[in-house]
């Protein structure tokens, strides 16, 4: 029985709250220092994050494969795929 083999990337939307202080001369100046932080890519080290819900608006792509995963060669080359693009909705 041949082996087929699903590929792809998921998306989910997840909540985080934060609570933060900083020091400021003005409020001004800590809406811009907070502002820095959270464009970061270092927020998630000074900003203590928790997890409000469970992910929701769940998504995906996947492409699939006539093959089992240990012999494909790259997953994202649409050549080597039997068929690509399909997109999927997850659980509401």
């Amino acid at each position: 029985m041949p082996t087929f083999s699903f590929c792809g990337s998921l998306f989910a939307t997840v909540e985080y709250g934060f609570k933060h202080e900083l020091e400021a001369e003005t409020q001004e100046e800590a809406i811009q220092r907070f502002e820095e932080i959270m464009a970061s890519r270092h927020y998630g080290a000074e900003v203590e994050l928790h997890q409000v819900d469970k992910p929701y608006n769940i998504s995906g792509r996947f492409n699939v494969f006539d093959k089992p995963v240990d012999e494909i060669n790259d997953v994202f080359d649409f050549d080597e795929a039997v068929n690509t693009d399909f997109e999927f909705e997850g659980p509401r």
